[in-house]
């Protein structure tokens, strides 16, 4: 859809360059690991509990270590919505959430393997058995401790956030524009659209703090980001303000950044670089 509404291209050239783009490049990837788990494919639990799960944090992380590749889709993702589980992220990072999540698949495969073993072949019916009750344990395992700890840590924000519900409460203003692809790149108009937003930030300005939201293609010309577009914005929104935008950032040495920006109401600018950014 980007590329036909915003580039004006065929949907058969978008369907092409997703395929060739996006698509094969991460097949080609998961190819190669579909190939080394036929080699290492052993019924081993060493194996399935270490190198199969290694195996495939590597490849998630060559997704964004090569710069062609969508850095996005990792297994994790999966999960998201159990919040009790997910909140060992905290210990492990994403890739220990992933590592958790194809450890128990492998583990799967391993148990229902014995099940079918146990069930079809009478010489092997100890093995299966025994295979089967030991995975089960270690699947129960891997879901039981992150979801402790998950637990403990949804009751702790939970407790916090009724104390902080007690407090004073904290406005939030959310701006859209509704400016298109065109307008919103281009240089001649970066006036203008910052001068909107910030009318309409204004438009239901309430006492107290509050925290204001635009999107991502703002502060989008790094020329005109200089000290006195952002101390105008600052007069602007107010001491008891804070205002977070997206934006480009050029560097000390010229290179440009696409960036999270925090302006503070009493002045203070601060902002994060984005680390990887989308291909083409």
């Amino acid at each position: 859809d980007t590329l036909v509404l915003y580039y004006a291209t065929s949907q058969w050239f978008a369907a092409i360059f997703l395929l060739i783009v996006v698509c094969l490049p991460v097949g080609v990837l998961f190819s190669v690991f579909a190939l080394i788990f036929t080699l290492l494919r052993k019924e081993h639990p060493v194996v399935l509990m270490i190198s199969i799960p290694s195996l495939w944090i590597l490849i998630e992380y060559l997704k964004e270590l090569i710069s062609i590749l969508l850095p996005w889709g990792n297994i994790c993702y999966a999960v998201m919505p159990w919040s009790g589980f997910i909140q060992v992220a905290d210990i492990v990072g994403p890739y220990g959430l992933s590592f958790l999540v194809v450890t128990f698949n492998c583990l799967c495969w391993r148990g229902l393997n014995h099940v079918f073993a146990f069930v079809g072949k009478s010489k092997e019916k100890t093995e299966g058995l025994g295979g089967a009750l030991l995975n089960g344990v270690l699947m129960v395992i891997i879901l039981l401790l992150p979801l402790v700890y998950g637990n403990y840590r949804v009751k702790q924000f939970e407790m916090s956030s009724a104390k902080t519900s007690k407090a004073s409460p904290v406005n939030s203003v959310i701006v859209q524009g509704n400016y298109d692809l065109k307008d919103r790149w281009s240089g001649f108009g970066f006036d203008h659209r910052l001068s909107s937003y910030l009318n309409l930030s204004n438009d239901r300005l309430e006492e107290g703090p509050r925290i204001i939201v635009w999107p991502e293609t703002v502060l989008n010309s790094s020329e005109k980001l200089v000290k006195a577009v952002f101390q105008s914005i600052v007069e602007q929104i107010g001491p008891s303000s804070v205002l977070v935008a997206g934006g480009l950032r050029r560097s000390v040495d010229g290179g440009i950044f696409n960036s999270a920006y925090v302006v503070g109401g009493e002045g203070k600018v601060q902002w994060y670089d984005k680390q990887i950014l989308l291909p083409y």
